[in-house]
């Protein structure tokens, strides 16, 4: 009878435990919040504007969120249940995709190459990354984006686009709203720069 009772409290002392465990954490996924739709439209760039898939390497291929506890960001970790809701080179592509539409550059922004498009928007990824300092958490976004008009073999323009914006608060929520407000200034940037090459070379 002893050893009944002995084995009992043993049972339940590890149904006891196992319920006072915590849960298992839950993954995250994020998308970028909707781009500005005040955004100023101009005369339209060209008749087709085809966005290729932004070239990338290592852990930027990844849809986990990356964050520097460096000064520096040297060095870059992964969080492990916060994660895009999509890669970020097609992350990015589809928010330039967005972005271009809504100022109206062209009559159509595309992501496949057919015969009717006259430019090509391509680029690659050199930071997409959180800064998790003891100052104010930042983000971190620099992208080289390049333009080429139909059958010329030199770039119309290629250019580096690096910016710092800082988040309102260490939410998840709010580096999102932060990367998507870094991606917005740096479109922006570049919307500008394909019109002043583009006049340019009307000109010649």
């Amino acid at each position: 009878m002893r050893q009944f009772l002995y084995v009992a409290l043993m049972v339940l002392g590890m149904g006891t435990g196992c319920a006072s465990q915590p849960p298992l954490p839950v993954d995250h996924y994020y998308r970028l919040p909707e781009t500005d739709s005040s955004a100023q439209q101009d005369a339209q760039l060209g008749n087709a504007i085809f966005v290729d898939n932004l070239e990338t390497d290592g852990l930027h291929q990844e849809r986990a969120i990356l964050y520097t506890e460096d000064e520096n960001a040297i060095e870059l970790k992964q969080y492990h249940y916060h994660h895009w809701a999509d890669s970020p080179p097609r992350l990015i592509r589809d928010y330039l995709v967005t972005y271009l539409r809504k100022v109206n550059a062209a009559d159509l922004v595309v992501t496949s190459l057919d015969d009717y498009v006259d430019l090509t928007v391509a680029g690659k990824i050199v930071r997409f990354e959180r800064k998790n300092t003891t100052e104010q958490p930042a983000v971190m976004v620099e992208l080289v984006l390049r333009l080429d008009r139909r059958n010329e073999s030199k770039p119309l323009l290629l250019k580096t686009y690096p910016v710092t914006v800082k988040m309102e608060d260490e939410s998840m929520q709010a580096a999102a709203g932060a990367f998507a407000d870094a991606l917005a200034g740096i479109f922006a940037d570049f919307h500008a720069d394909m019109k002043a090459v583009l006049e340019q070379s009307s000109v010649k």
